[in-house]
């Protein structure tokens, strides 16, 4: 697995209007953490995200479904998890449109300028660590989508399943 500002993906089918809305909800609801609505703002962008309250660090949901490379990566995606993961999983991330890009609250090497934003890729937030693992099952188990591990390498197809390597 390569660098990523982000420490987990969760692909899947985003055609819900009110998505943050209700991931808002439905996490907070699922996993019992404190869930709520934020925003990543810098130079005029306003991206909305779903805040959760984990420990040690806290973690941020982004909706991502930009057509021009989502579809991409998923096609990537769906070639190399092919023979590790059963055909159901397959075909649910066969029909993503979307990816949860799940990051920490805190990003360790940002640099904003007036002209700029630079952002190391790195993350301080496992997804293997107990909290973290709860909510991306959540997720697995809400949008019937898949979760990808960027730190350790591995795919969680089932909410009750175990992160197969890769």
């Amino acid at each position: 697995m390569g660098s990523s500002i982000a420490s987990a993906h969760v692909h899947m089918r985003g055609d819900r209007p009110d998505l943050v809305e209700w991931l808002t909800g439905a996490v907070a609801q699922e996993t019992g953490f404190r869930c709520y609505r934020t925003e990543w703002r810098r130079l005029g962008a306003i991206i909305p995200q779903v805040g959760v309250a984990t420990e040690p660090v806290g973690l941020t949901i982004q909706v991502e479904s930009d057509p021009d490379f989502v579809p991409a990566e998923r096609d990537e995606l769906i070639e190399e998890l092919n023979g590790l993961v059963n055909e159901t999983a397959l075909g649910r991330l066969k029909l993503a449109t979307s990816r949860l890009a799940i990051m920490s609250v805190a990003h360790p090497d940002t640099e904003v300028t007036a002209a700029s934003i630079t952002m190391g890729a790195s993350t301080n937030l496992d997804p293997r660590s107990p909290q973290i693992d709860r909510v991306l099952r959540a997720l697995v188990a809400l949008t019937d989508g898949v979760a990808i591990d960027l730190v350790n390498g591995g795919v969680l197809s089932t909410p009750d399943g175990a992160w197969v390597a890769f």
